[in-house]
Order: structure tokens, then C-alpha cells, then sequence
């Protein structure tokens, strides 16, 4: 291999490196976030807050540690308790939504309450 492939392959693997290094860092954070939360020790806004996660960063890894879970279930199902979960998660922060916003998502966990399972679960 020449100098210039080896220095090449050295750059594609430092990006690599760089770009993967964020991954194990957040997972943990999340799974320090589902646990306290699931301990009882902290609200789910508060551990996000703790733990420095946003609800975007929380919401992948929710849904991907409980895939297996959610799809078990029949698709409108399963698009129905992702809409819960979704709402759930920015249930907290909501609360600082203006007037027709709030109103908005009231209405989205009414229309999704009646045919969501069991994914209360996921946040407590």
C-alpha cells in the first residue's frame, strides 16, 4: 500500500472514530435516563434535564430498546402507541407550548388514548 492510500485509510478511520465516539457516550446517558426514571428517582423531564439528553436524543433509543415490544403488535397499533409515546415524552416541556399548540396535542392524546395499548410503561 502506498503512502498516500495509508494516509487516506488513516483519515477515513480518525472520521470514523470521531463520529462513532458520540454513540456509546449518548446510549449510556439514555440508559441512565430510562433507569432512574423507572427507579423512581427522577420525573422523565428531570432526568433529562439531569442527564443533559434532549427529547430527540431520548426518543431513538426508547423506541429501538423496545422494538421488539412495539412490534408485536399490528401496524395501526403500533403507529398509535409511537404517537403516545412521542406525546409522553414531550409531555412536560409541552406545557410551555402556546395556546394552540397545547391544544393540539391535547387532542393528539385524545385520539391516540382509546387505541394505544401498553407503553405507559416506557416512561415510568
Amino acid at each position: 500500500m502506498s503512502l498516500n492510500n495509508n494516509k487516506i485509510l488513516m483519515e477515513h478511520s480518525s472520521v470514523a472514530e470521531e463520529l462513532l465516539s458520540e454513540i456509546p457516550a449518548l446510549e449510556l446517558k439514555c440508559r441512565a435516563v430510562e433507569k432512574s426514571v423507572k427507579d423512581g428517582y427522577f420525573t422523565l423531564n428531570e432526568a433529562l434535564t439531569n442527564y443533559k439528553v434532549s427529547e430527540i436524543e431520548y426518543l431513538p433509543y426508547i423506541l429501538l430498546t423496545n422494538n421488539k415490544k412495539i412490534k408485536r403488535h399490528k401496524k395501526q397499533h403500533q403507529l398509535f402507541d409511537t404517537i403516545k409515546l412521542i406525546v409522553s415524552i414531550f409531555c412536560e416541556s409541552s406545557q410551555k407550548f402556546d395556546a394552540v399548540e397545547l391544544k393540539a396535542t391535547k387532542k393528539i392524546i385524545k385520539i391516540a388514548e382509546p387505541l394505544s395499548s401498553e407503553y405507559n410503561f416506557l416512561l415510568k
